[in-house]
């Protein structure tokens, strides 16, 4: 069966939400460089999903949990990233705070990758409020949620059509399939109730509960891990490429960074939008040759605005994205 579409899909979420049991609940993906983790904190798998007869498409799925030291990594991890599958443990409330980080870390690298969010732990005494769960995913366009049990038995390859049929835009999933995603993993299982407890989901007396109202603001606090929050800097550009200091602008230097960001935002060859978590790590590099390019592409942004108008239907200024760089500027 030929290979018909290759999509990355990328598995991201607190310590312990549960990305790599999800993908080890598949035994008939394919794992690869299995040593990966302990070094660079990265499992690879391909998951194969029958779209047509003769063709299927394959999920690279990139499981990522690196150490701090290698944070300057997962932008890199990023990097072609068709979807993302956002984790969080329905048993512990403080996965579900960082959630909002999360999505934030994401929007540095893309606005316009779908995110599906996935609890994990779905039939063990719950700490988070179902309709807290849905109001999050529609208040942030998520795709879902899906609730997965710790036991086998669940038809975990629906969830794979599912997301090649996002990807894709195939129909993948007969009628009944869909249902039981909808029925089964798209809703909390009767025995994840505590039938004494007044309370309908998840075990929480209302002084335990955790609504979306609040849920930015606790993400303001100190409720959130320093390492999270330096990594979502990071993503943002607002710290050194693999430096933990934040770099302190003036405001004239504020001013010139947006010129730069708004300047640079589109490719000049195929109009597709800049990551900006890019143009803010080439900004702030300290690598000499680096700093002399930003300083012409400076003067040069300056100067176009006398050009613009003398040549404004001949001459287009950008930075090429990554993808016509390798295209047409990797061999010169």
């Amino acid at each position: 069966m030929k290979v018909g579409w290759i999509y990355k899909a990328v598995l991201i979420g607190s310590n312990g939400s549960g990305k790599s049991a999800f993908i080890n609940y598949d035994k008939n993906s394919e794992k690869f460089f299995k040593n990966f983790r302990e070094n660079i904190g990265l499992d690879f798998h391909i998951k194969k999903v029958k779209v047509e007869d003769d063709l299927h498409c394959q999920l690279q799925i990139w499981d990522i949990n690196p150490a701090e030291n290698f944070y300057f990594l997962i932008p890199s991890y990023f990097r072609g990233a068709a979807i993302f599958l956002l984790f969080f443990d329905l048993t512990d409330p403080q996965s579900f705070i960082n959630l909002p980080v999360w999505i934030d870390i994401i929007h540095a690298f893309s606005e316009e990758v779908p995110i599906v969010l996935m609890g994990t732990n779905s039939d063990l005494k719950l700490a988070v409020p179902y309709q807290d769960i849905i109001n999050f995913a529609h208040n942030h366009e998520l795709i879902g949620p899906y609730f997965i049990p710790t036991k086998r038995g669940f038809k975990i390859d629906l969830l794979f059509n599912h997301f090649a049929e996002i990807l894709t835009g195939a129909n993948i999933l007969s009628k009944r399939e869909k249902n039981y995603l909808k029925h089964n993993l798209g809703k909390i299982i009767e025995s994840s109730y505590n039938e004494k407890s007044d309370q309908r989901y998840f075990n929480l007396n209302e002084s335990d509960s955790i609504s979306t109202s609040n849920l930015d603001d606790l993400t303001q606090t100190n409720e959130l891990p320093n390492s999270l929050l330096r990594l979502r800097d990071i993503m943002r550009g607002e710290v050194e490429y693999q430096g933990s200091t934040k770099i302190e602008l003036s405001l004239e230097e504020r001013k010139e960074l947006a010129e730069f960001l708004t300047f640079f935002k589109y490719c000049p060859i195929c109009n597709s939008k800049n990551h900006t978590s890019y143009l803010k790590r080439f900004y702030f590099s300290n690598d000499k040759n680096k700093i002399k390019i930003k300083q012409q592409l400076l003067e040069l942004m300056r100067r176009s605005v006398d050009f613009k108008k003398r040549y404004y239907n001949r001459i287009i200024f950008g930075i090429p994205c990554c993808e016509c760089f390798d295209k047409y500027c990797k061999t010169f």
